[in-house]
């Protein structure tokens, strides 16, 4: 089952519904956090996973993390789901082909468009910039910020792209790429540095930036998604070890605001 499920994916298992990372999981498993219980979304992922006893390790995260066995779960695929939904199907049909649909409109809830993709990343953005500039989206009004300073909440409410407002709906579109291989990370502590980017891998997940002073940072959040080589940010995130070297995580907990853009 390696390989079969990614970022966006959605799993039915013990009357929960489970979102999947963008890691490779372990053989028959897949590293999932706990969302929808019926049409109700989860507060508090870590202690219903606890419950459910599938909180282990493996070498993907530093941390034990949530293992659903596939075997005895639904999986669902974002490109299947679509269709259902007529909203989504809509806003779709005016993007390039390839569009999934995840996220809580999937259990029924009214709410945002979470769209997905795993390919065509250019003809999208290429899409979505058209679309902004001839008025058919709007610059998001919000979003699932709760990591952002302000400098970073004014920088997304302009100039994000995969985020926004088309015909009264708030949209995002994941571009996702292929599941990161574990790394085997482990934390060293807690870091806060600032700096210029110098390399930037901003709208395809993982979201990937170096600074000016070398630190690699990178992130699976996509608030953290669109920064641009030439941005000064300032960052606060989990400073780890891994087979990739040092890099500071920005996940849960985190920081980053733009200083300059």
């Amino acid at each position: 089952m390696q390989g079969e499920v990614k970022e966006g994916f959605l799993l039915k298992y013990k009357d929960v519904t489970w979102m999947v990372k963008g890691v490779e999981h372990p053989e028959g498993f897949a590293v999932a956090f706990p969302r929808y219980v019926g049409n109700r979304k989860v507060s508090d992922t870590t202690s219903l996973s606890s419950i459910l006893n599938l909180v282990r390790r493996c070498d993907c995260a530093p941390r034990p993390v949530p293992l659903v066995p596939l075997s005895k779960a639904i999986i669902m695929n974002p490109l299947d789901l679509i269709e259902a939904d007529k909203v989504a199907k809509d806003f779709a049909s005016i993007l390039p082909k390839g569009a999934g649909l995840t996220g809580s409109r999937v259990v029924g809830i009214e709410g945002d468009l979470d769209l997905v993709y795993y390919n065509n990343f250019e003809r999208v953005i290429k899409a979505l910039r058209e679309m902004r500039e001839s008025g058919e989206t709007e610059p998001p009004k919000w979003g699932k910020w709760d990591s952002l300073g302000s400098g970073a909440v004014e920088y997304r409410s302009r100039e994000a792209l995969l985020e926004g407002e088309w015909r009264g709906y708030h949209y995002s579109i994941r571009l996702v790429g292929p599941n990161r291989a574990p790394t085997r990370p482990s934390v060293i502590g807690a870091r806060s540095v600032r700096g210029v980017i110098v390399e930037a891998q901003g709208n395809v997940m993982p979201y990937v930036y170096q600074l000016d002073n070398g630190i690699v940072i990178e992130s699976l959040r996509m608030q953290h998604s669109e920064l641009k080589v030439g941005m000064e940010i300032e960052v606060r995130g989990s400073w780890e070890l891994s087979t990739l070297g040092e890099r500071l995580h920005l996940g849960l907990g985190s920081y980053l605001n733009v200083i300059s853009y």
